[in-house]
């Protein structure tokens, strides 16, 4: 298994960037992904963009450099805590390939 790179200029979203395979579940390649239920599933898809879109303003105005360490070491909290480390769970819930995911 390679490791994929983050970014890289001949990627394709989704696919491998060494073979060109698609990296997720067939069953959503297409646009195929279960309309959400919920209302509070609403509400958190409402929240979290609301966030995203604060953080995307917010980005002009920051003077510090990115920590790249900082930033991966945020996201491994976040699924440590949300998916109690499950890789399986999280790729379920963000429907990608578990081996996407890695270790």
């Amino acid at each position: 298994m390679n490791q994929q790179l983050v970014l890289s200029g001949d990627s394709q979203t989704g696919h491998c960037n060494k073979c060109g395979k698609w990296l997720g579940s067939y069953r959503y390649k297409n646009g195929g992904v279960n309309k959400i239920k919920k209302a509070d599933e609403i509400a958190w898809q409402l929240h979290v963009n609301q966030e995203l879109g604060e953080l995307i303003a917010a980005a002009p105005t920051i003077v510090s450099p990115i920590d790249s360490n900082r930033i991966s070491q945020t996201i491994s909290t976040f699924i440590n805590q949300a998916f109690q480390s499950n890789q399986a769970a999280l790729s379920r819930a963000i429907l990608v390939n578990q081996a996407t995911i890695g270790s």
